[in-house]
């Protein structure tokens, strides 16, 4: 009784599940007959719930199989091409489990019938001690078709008889297919690396097609050359469209010799026509194009009206199903009807003047609804009174055309859709992790133990590691668009190694493990490259190495392979005393979203996508991931990666003080943030410095706090409701116009490529992404607030510089003009660069003048020294017009500013 009890409770709760649940779900009996089928079933399958229950699988729930076969409707349960029938049945009769079914069905529902793939899983369950079955159907169709149409965009391509060349404006060849292999005698590696005016024998390569393709295409004529100089007759078909976001221009090519051979041989006898067509009778009536030789009739004031046809060709006939008997002597007006006797009879003036003038013509692509065909016309005159047509079939290129972009609008939907989804998902999971790793920040400041503080530090690297894994899912796609950024930053190696063993110490320590790592002493203690992408991949490496060991140890080697004066190669040896990978199974661990086997999968976890992107990061910053491994006696993963022994950080705030952080001056500052965790971290941070907050949960009330007082700086959110970031700060710039400017930073949880530009070209003057650390935080708000305090110094300091004549500093007043360590590098640098300038000058040396004032506008751009810049510019432009006079004048103005600035440094930091 009791067991009954608890299989009514059990099934009372499978039934809840089974109402409830959005995968569509039904239930079959004893006798495999639908008992029971849920909402999301009945509305993906387009079901009436009546015309189910009752009836097997197969009838009830109908497929196209159940008219094709022999049986008929009403032997669903013996259909033999089922695979879903085959599960129920094992299900039904030995209690056995399918799960991930994949598979292709014609579903017949209510009005419709569609293509759909599923993936199922069968389950045997017992109600009362009668087994019955519940299958779950998960609708997989829109992840088939961008799969299906991929992979029809590259068999269109690589499949079509015509030559297809994809190019930039720029006239670089992109893509090429199997015909323009075979057609040009290049590898398609050697085609890809040339362009399209390598492969043209014209005067007007340089301009043509490329600024001429208009909206409608182009259709033109010209040679080709092959990779043994020899040359082709080509018809090149061209249209610009976008792919990826990149304007192209798509070529189809048809190699046109045979017809150009006939059009040569045609041209060749000056005897009529009729003798001319008995001598290449073979020749014209075999041609692959239609060919037609017609006669025109004028009216009497000489205009033309109708036109006879004399002769056509077998390909003629095979086009239009007409045979030869029935179309010589007739008009063109009496074999022609609707559309088609239109089109010739807006082109009856063009065909009189060819048959009059002897000129050639191309006619536009038409379709004819006679023959239900696309065509080109091409026109020539033999002699005076008559005309040859040549029809080209283009019906299968223009369907190609179609297929290409249809299947090409397809994928760059699906690519849209994914670029959509990773956007949302950065958005949500960082706005949580913000809160945690602000709270870790906060909590790192107060008073408490060295065991306290050491624990918070290995839980903010780990979350920190936790973000990288976020941002490197998001990479992944950047990664496979060739879009990942390497940095080049200075990192302490020694430094580095130590946090990436500290965090991972307590799950060596849980499984009784010895982890350790060996770091040769004749490394240099600062390396340049990329440290956040070499911690993801040790971090990776580790992290496998630990989960797959049971007993023993893992070791991190890492030492010195060569050296220079510029680079320093490091080899890095993760092993592990694990279970080791047998040689055959090798292969697949490199490989996206794989693992060795399902088991590995079940027991560890895991998605399988680390290793492949750790092998694809290592790789962009020139190694490769290389293993040695055994099965049952561990692993070695090894790779080896150049990095620069010196040189110019990208980021060179890694090294900067923040005179921000600590306030001197207590200052204002406005958040507008809508999440109250993320809002209550950043006040934090801002108070525990000694500034003012306030707060605005939107941004209309941004506004009013705006209307009401004046901020050092506003931290303003993108998404929030009522009023979201970008139009908040479109209204206030709006308001203060040119004579006011309070610093905007941007906080979002949106970080792909482009949305800090994207931005900035809003109004806003940073950019920090969430989740927010201190360190970025305040060198972003140093930056901005010092660079905007900096211009009303200029104004209100009363800066007061003199130079002598001789361009020495005889006065300099200004609190303010203190200038770092950092700035006299450049200062020096810009020294060097206006010596290069004087030599340019002196040697009267136009490119090397531009060359020079180029490296002054840049390093200009690192001191904010506008005017310098902006004179360094002048030089530049001078130059590249050849207006030397206007470079020198500008020169010596440059020179002068370089003194103001120089020795207003040199003094500030004496101070």
């Amino acid at each position: 009784m009791t067991g009954n009890r608890k299989s009514m409770t059990e099934f009372s709760d499978f039934e809840i599940i089974f109402n409830t649940s959005p995968i569509g779900m039904f239930l079959l009996n004893e006798s495999s007959k639908v008992e029971k089928i849920n909402d999301a079933a009945i509305n993906y399958l387009n079901l009436n719930p009546e015309s189910v229950f009752g009836k097997p699988l197969g009838d009830g729930i109908r497929c196209q199989g159940s008219f094709e076969t022999a049986l008929g409707c009403g032997f669903g349960q013996q259909c033999p091409s089922c695979k879903l029938r085959l599960a129920v049945d094992s299900a039904m009769k030995a209690g056995e489990v399918t799960t991930r079914l994949e598979y292709s069905k014609i579903l017949i529902g209510e009005e419709e019938k569609k293509r759909s793939w599923f993936e199922a899983s069968i389950t045997p369950i017992t109600v009362h001690g009668k087994r019955k079955v519940a299958v779950m159907l998960n609708d997989i169709t829109d992840r088939r078709l961008v799969e299906v149409s991929a992979k029809k965009y590259q068999v269109l391509l690589e499949n079509a008889r015509d030559i297809i060349l994809i190019i930039d404006m720029e006239g670089n060849i992109l893509e090429a297919n199997k015909a323009a292999v075979l057609a040009y005698g290049y590898a398609k590696g050697e085609l890809v690396s040339l362009k399209i005016f390598n492969l043209r024998d014209t005067d007007d390569w340089k301009s043509k097609p490329i600024n001429e393709v208009g909206e409608q295409g182009i259709l033109f004529e010209t040679n080709h050359l092959r990779k043994d100089g020899s040359r082709f007759p080509v018809e090149v078909s061209a249209y610009i469209t976008m792919i990826e976001d990149r304007q192209v221009l798509v070529n189809f090519i048809r190699d046109i010799s045979e017809r150009k051979r006939a059009e040569i041989e045609l041209f060749k006898s000056e005897k009529s026509q009729r003798v001319l067509y008995e001598r290449y009778r073979s020749l014209i009536m075999n041609m692959p194009d239609s060919f037609a030789y017609n006669k025109v009739i004028f009216d009497k004031a000489g205009n033309p009206i109708d036109y006879e046809v004399l002769e056509i060709n077998e390909a003629y006939e095979k086009i239009f199903n007409v045979s030869r008997q029935k179309i010589i002597g007739k008009k063109y007006s009496e074999l022609f009807s609707g559309d088609d006797q239109e089109f010739f009879r807006q082109r009856m003036a063009e065909y009189g003047e060819v048959a009059s003038s002897g000129i050639e013509l191309n006619s536009p692509i038409y379709y004819s609804k006679w023959s239900k065909r696309w065509f080109s016309v091409k026109l020539y005159s033999p002699e005076p009174g008559y005309f040859v047509s040549i029809l080209t079939d283009m019906t299968e290129r223009i369907n190609a055309e179609h297929e290409l972009n249809l299947a090409k609008e397809n994928a760059e939907a699906a690519n849209q859709a994914k670029s959509e989804f990773l956007a949302n998902m950065s958005h949500e999971i960082r706005t949580p992790i913000n809160g945690m790793i602000g709270m870790i920040d906060l909590t790192l400041m107060t008073t408490m133990s060295s065991k306290q503080r050491e624990n918070l530090e290995i839980a903010k690297t780990c979350a920190d590691s936790l973000l990288k894994i976020i941002n490197d899912i998001l990479d992944f796609s950047k990664i496979e668009a060739g879009k990942l950024v390497i940095e080049n930053l200075r990192f302490d190696l020694q430094e580095l190694l130590n946090s990436i063993i500290k965090a991972h110490l307590p799950m060596a320590r849980k499984k009784n493990l010895k982890l350790d790592y060996r770091c040769f002493s004749s490394l240099p203690p600062n390396l340049y490259g990329d440290p956040n992408r070499l911690m993801q991949v040790l971090n990776n490496l580790l992290n496998n190495a630990l989960k797959f060991t049971d007993l023993g140890e893992v070791i991190l080697t890492v030492r010195e392979l060569s050296k220079t004066n510029e680079t320093v190669e490091v080899r890095f040896s993760i092993s592990d005393t694990g279970i080791g990978i047998s040689e055959h199974e090798q292969a697949k661990l490199f490989k996206n979203f794989s693992q060795v086997d399902g088991s590995i999968r079940r027991k560890h976890g895991g998605t399988g996508l680390g290793l492949a992107i750790s092998k694809k990061l290592v790789q962009i910053m020139g190694g490769d991931i290389k293993l040695e491994s055994k099965k049952g006696k561990g692993s070695t993963f090894s790779f080896s990666i150049k990095f620069g022994a010196k040189g110019e950080l990208n980021d060179p705030a890694s090294n900067e003080i923040m005179s921000i952080c600590d306030a001197v001056k207590p200052l204002r500052f406005l958040i507008v943030e809508d999440d109250s965790v993320n809002l209550m971290v950043l006040t934090l941070m801002l108070k525990e410095k000694g500034h003012y907050v306030e707060a605005a949960t939107n941004g209309a009330e941004a506004l009013e706090c705006h209307a009401r007082n004046q901020y050092d700086a506003i931290f303003m959110d993108i998404q929030m409701p009522v009023m979201d970031g970008i139009e908040a700060t479109k209204e206030i710039r709006s308001r203060e116009g040119d004579n006011q400017h309070t610093p905007i930073i941007a906080l979002t949880a949106y970080a792909l490529v482009g949305d800090r530009e994207k931005f900035l070209s809003y109004g806003l003057d940073e950019y920090i992404p969430k989740p927010i650390k201190m360190d970025e935080l305040f060198r972003v708000l140093n930056s901005v607030v010092k660079r905007d305090q900096g211009k009303i110094r200029s104004n209100e300091a009363g800066l007061e510089i003199e130079i002598s004549e001789e361009g020495k500093l005889i006065n300099f007043k200004s609190e303010t003009f203190i200038r770092c360590e950092d700035d006299l590098l450049v200062i020096r640098e810009i020294s060097g660069h206006i010596k290069d300038l004087e030599t340019a000058i002196a040697l009267h040396d136009l490119p090397l003048i531009e060359q020079a004032a180029h490296k002054i506008k840049t390093s200009s751009e690192k001191l904010e020294a506008d005017n310098l810049k902006t004179l360094a510019f002048k030089i530049e432009l001078a130059a590249r017009r050849e207006n030397f006079e206007g470079a020198v004048k500008n020169a010596e103005m440059a020179k002068i500013d370089f003194k103001t600035i120089r020795y207003g440094g040199e003094l500030g930091w004496e101070r």
